[in-house]
């Protein structure tokens, strides 16, 4: 019994002790990037992953990821817009112009604070007809007038309350 407990335990230290050689540590697999592996040490890195600092010697320092600090915009393409709206003055001190060049259509106007508590709003306005907001009331301080247009194009503009 015993010579049968020592072969099977042989066998399993065998079997378990064999595969020294392989890793197990999880690597990242992408279409972009690599893997390297020396001696004990592995690394595998993705372009674009975030770098993050995870050790650091007076000799090496060793982070995650791929860093990518030099780029440039080349492009930027925004929506044209074919409206022709005039809000005046900015700064102001007790009244906000608007004045559309849009004929038979709706607009919603909302004015929000800082912080984004509605502090005027006024739906289904018409934009044949120029508007006048009275800021007497509000405090000084900087606003957002958001104006949507067709209940889905959305123009921001900053004004600023003045005393």
């Amino acid at each position: 019994m015993i010579r049968i407990f020592t072969f099977f335990f042989l066998c399993v230290f065998q079997f378990v002790f064999s595969q020294t050689g392989y890793i197990t540590s999880p690597q990242v697999i992408s279409n972009a990037g690599g893997h390297f592996a020396q001696d004990n040490y592995n690394v595998s890195f993705t372009i674009g992953e975030i770098a993050i600092e995870s050790y650091i010697n007076p000799s090496i320092i060793l982070t995650q990821g791929f860093h990518q600090e030099n780029y440039q915009v080349i492009n930027l393409d925004e929506p044209a817009l074919h409206y022709d709206i005039s809000v005046f003055p900015n700064p102001t001190q007790n009244q906000l112009n608007i004045s559309f060049d849009i004929p038979k259509n709706t607009a919603t106007i909302i004015v929000t604070d800082i912080l984004g508590g509605i502090v005027y709003s006024k739906p289904d306005i018409l934009t044949d007809e120029d508007l006048i907001i009275e800021l007497e009331s509000f405090s000084q301080g900087v606003y957002w007038l958001e104006i949507i247009l067709n209940k889905s194009e959305r123009i921001i503009y900053q004004i600023q309350k003045i005393n």
